[in-house]
């Protein structure tokens, strides 16, 4: 078989290689000198468009496409609301959380109250405020709640007059700063607890932290019966919380 007749018969293969490849370098050398060669390599190139426009897949129909869309949107959507509700570690982790803040912020104070009255009303605001952070997952309505519980405390407490701001920016700051102690706690847990993941959820967990604040504040603020300041900075502080944890969830990036 002479070289023109094993060309003619490879032209197809000859045609298929990548430039630069030395088989078909010399193919196309030959070609140049050899019509037949030429006219076969041609060939082979149209036969080699012709196999590749058959063989390529059609595009898929837009209903198709449309209806794994949609599966694979529901099933990111599903996944989302089940991190979105916390498990029963989650509901145990922020509930403690809150009870941890009120315990600690108490026991640091250098004034307590001492009277069996007002350890029974922290107390209870205190075991409120736990059992409103494990239901925070509902959102918006238990944000609302402990906001509502936050000004019964308020009007339970207040008899006098007075407004000191001095001692009221220091009470509105620990109640912040009470509102980070579910997030830190679900920090802290390594997945144990899910953080939440919606405005609502943040918020009613931040307001919950910042009542168990003001539960601690119903023992050891100096001004703890002043109306004024018990609606300015002790209910003022639970709702400040309630907006900081709304919005700074709105705003951190997905």
């Amino acid at each position: 078989m002479t070289n023109c007749d094993q060309l003619r018969s490879r032209a197809l293969a000859l045609a298929a290689l990548p430039p630069g490849d030395p088989d078909g370098d010399a193919a196309a050398a030959h070609a140049r000198s050899c019509p037949g060669c030429a006219q076969a390599l041609r060939e082979g190139t149209r036969l080699l468009k012709v196999i590749d426009t058959e063989l390529r897949p059609s595009p898929p129909p837009e209903a198709a496409l449309q209806r794994a869309q949609d599966a694979v949107l529901a099933e990111m959507d599903r996944e989302d609301r089940a991190r979105a509700v916390p498990n029963w570690r989650s509901r145990l982790i922020f509930a403690a959380s809150v009870l941890l803040a009120f315990g600690t912020l108490s026991a640091l104070s250098r004034h307590r109250a001492m009277d069996a009255e007002s350890w029974i009303v922290a107390g209870a605001a205190a075991v409120l405020a736990a059992l409103l952070a494990g239901l925070s997952n509902t959102g918006l309505s238990v944000a609302l709640g402990v906001n509502a519980a936050s000004a019964a405390l308020v009007l339970l407490a207040g008899a006098g007059t007075g407004v000191s701001a001095l001692v009221g920016i220091k009470c509105m700051a620990i109640e912040l700063f009470a509102a980070t102690w579910p997030f830190a706690a679900a920090a802290l847990s390594r997945g144990m607890a899910a953080r939440p993941s919606a405005a609502g959820p943040a918020a009613a967990l931040a307001a919950a932290g910042a009542l168990a604040g003001q539960a601690s504040l119903h023992l050891t603020c100096p001004d703890a019966h002043a109306l004024p300041h018990l609606l300015v900075f002790h209910l003022g502080g639970v709702v400040l919380a309630s907006l900081a944890g709304a919005l700074v969830l709105r705003a951190r990036p997905a």
